[in-house]
């Protein structure tokens, strides 16, 4: 018979004197390398009773520096990741069950047969801890059926482990994991958030990690928006003068909200930044959420398609024209400027809705039928970088995490 894959059981519990008692009661005689609660490597053994029955015999180990905290910390996301690569992605059970794990023991059951002692002992194992059972490519319920797979439909009656909170040190954070505690649970506008994705035609994350709402004020949220105001019209109106443009930009220091090459593209000769009207024209995604932030309405929505020439008349509208004074100052005395909440809720949308996006770039089936993942998908990515700039701190434009 060739050589068996390894088992390996995660869990979320940690009992390592509970597996050899289990293998114990199924009738095996177990022999390990140290105490109950202390042990490394067991050699366990069956057999049918007989004097000259062939005794069937596996290995089991367990490691707790393998399930250290600060081991499983780096394993982890690496799992997670390894499962978002399959054909159809992971159920949100299954996801939640890997947030939990904290606990990993192994076994060489040489057969998958149900009828083979060793494959019912790693089953039995796997219902005492409440856990999943890992094989290349498969990940297998207490009953041995299919959880979760890298290609093919999992078993829709698969039970995955009941829902724990996730191992504290494994916490959802902006990265993929980190050691906050203070990080789950996720926003509690997460699952409205996937709920308007899905009517919408995505197919949205619910278990995607974030990072806490830290909003800008509205002064920087202004001159942000005005700043973009002034490039477009650089590029892109004739009707406003030069002269009026720099004099606007000065007054209200625009140029220090303007990134770097947003600024010397300001700095060039008009003719020669026209020839970045393309370019340019994409800043009015961002305009769209910045002003939204501050009062304007309708709210910018994760779907196909550029702003329309209404909602950019609006918009452009809802700015000040020719202040005597300050354009910031104007703006922010007609502004409604929106709570973090709203904001942050907005923001969690759009960064969901990214997620699909990414995902549809990969060739996975998660935008709605005619939504395009690299021009649509621009909208949604322009749209959700205005709104993670908002949220984010200090962090600069250019720096901001897009990540998914």
């Amino acid at each position: 018979m060739p050589e068996s894959p390894p088992a390996n059981v995660f869990s979320h519990t940690i009992d390592p004197a509970g597996v050899l008692q289990t293998l114990r009661d199924l009738g095996a005689t177990v022999k390990a390398d140290g105490p109950d609660d202390d042990w490394r490597a067991a050699e366990v053994t069956f057999s049918s009773g007989g004097l000259f029955s062939r005794k069937k015999r596996m290995i089991s180990r367990h490691g707790p520096d393998y399930y250290a905290p600060e081991s499983f910390e780096q394993q982890l996301p690496g799992m997670t990741g390894y499962v978002m690569r399959s054909e159809v992605p992971p159920s949100e059970p299954f996801l939640a069950a890997i947030r939990s794990f904290r606990f990993s023991v192994n076994f060489t059951p040489e057969s998958f047969d149900p009828a083979d002692p060793r494959w019912a002992a790693v089953l039995a194992v796997c219902k005492h801890l409440d856990g999943v059972i890992m094989l290349p490519g498969v990940f297998l319920d207490a009953h041995g059926r299919v959880l979760h797979a890298l290609q093919g439909e999992p078993d829709p009656s698969a039970v995955p482990p009941e829902r724990r909170p996730p191992n504290p040190v494994l916490v959802p954070t902006g990265g993929l994991y980190d050691r906050s505690l203070d990080r789950f649970p996720l926003p509690p506008y997460r699952e409205a958030a996937v709920a308007e994705l899905t009517r919408r035609g995505f197919r949205a994350p619910w278990w995607i990690p974030t990072d806490p709402v830290a909003l800008r004020s509205p002064e920087d949220i202004a001159r942000r928006l005005l700043a973009l105001q002034a490039l477009f019209y650089w590029v892109v109106r004739q009707d406003v003068p030069d002269d009026v443009l720099r004099e606007r930009a000065t007054r209200d220091r625009l140029v220090s909200a303007l990134t770097e090459s947003e600024a010397q593209l300001f700095a060039a000769p008009r003719a020669q930044a026209q020839q970045a009207v393309h370019a340019v024209g994409w800043r009015l995604e961002n305009m769209w959420p910045l002003a939204w932030a501050l009062g304007f309405d309708p709210a910018p929505e994760p779907a196909a398609g550029m702003i329309d020439d209404a909602t950019i008349r609006r918009l452009l509208e809802f700015l000040p024209t020719a202040p005597e004074g300050s354009a910031v100052d104007a703006l922010l005395a007609a502004a409604s400027p929106r709570s973090a909440d709203e904001v942050g809720a907005m923001e969690d949308l759009f960064y969901c809705a990214h997620h699909a996006v990414r995902s549809a770039q990969l060739g996975r089936a998660t935008v709605p039928e005619g939504f395009h993942p690299m021009i649509d998908g621009g909208v949604i990515h322009e749209r959700r970088h205005a709104l993670s700039w908002m949220v984010g701190g200090d962090v600069s434009w250019d720096e901001t995490h897009l990540g998914t």
